[in-house]
């Protein structure tokens, strides 16, 4: 008698087929459409979100930071975004436009604009950076938006401007 174990056949057959490729093909397609994207820290900034979709910073003075990515199954371009999130803001909200301007982040062209509007009281002055992305399924908009009281805006504009730089989605 043989003291050999016998181990069962790899099997290649049609179970094999039905229950891993769809198990690969889901983790693929998570890898693929996951919400990785990146962006640096501005400096005077204190990270206190980053989860798959978003970003959220704070600095010392009270400025807020935060960075969005949405599904864009519509797949709306870069000039429609923009005129959406201005008409919402300005015609709805009562913001005033100071300030509109191409930007760029890597290979992305992206929209700046530069926004007014008061808030219990006091001026407010909002930043939005806009870059939209075509993907295989559906594309991505990712908005960024920046928030506080004028002097502390001021002190940290130009940082925030050099962070949404290197966005990467």
């Amino acid at each position: 008698m043989s003291s050999k174990t016998s181990r069962p056949a790899r099997s290649s057959g049609p179970l094999f087929r039905r229950t891993t490729l769809p198990v690969l093909f889901a983790l693929g397609s998570a890898l693929i459409f996951s919400g990785c994207f990146s962006m640096a820290t501005p400096d005077g900034f204190l990270t206190t979100d980053e989860s798959g979709y978003q970003i959220k910073a704070v600095s010392s003075d009270s400025t807020l930071l935060w960075v969005r990515i949405f599904k864009d199954r519509y797949d709306g371009d870069l000039p429609f975004w923009t005129d959406a999130l201005y008409n919402d803001l300005v015609e709805h909200r009562g913001y005033t436009l100071k300030e509109k301007k191409a930007i760029r982040a890597g290979d992305l062209d992206g929209e700046e604009m530069l926004f007014e509007t008061t808030a219990a009281g006091a001026t407010q002055q909002y930043l939005v950076s806009l870059f939209v992305k075509d993907g295989l399924i559906s594309g991505k908009i990712c908005v960024v938006e920046f928030v506080g009281s004028d002097e502390a805006f001021e002190v940290h504009l130009e940082a925030v401007r050099a962070a949404v730089k290197t966005i990467r989605f």
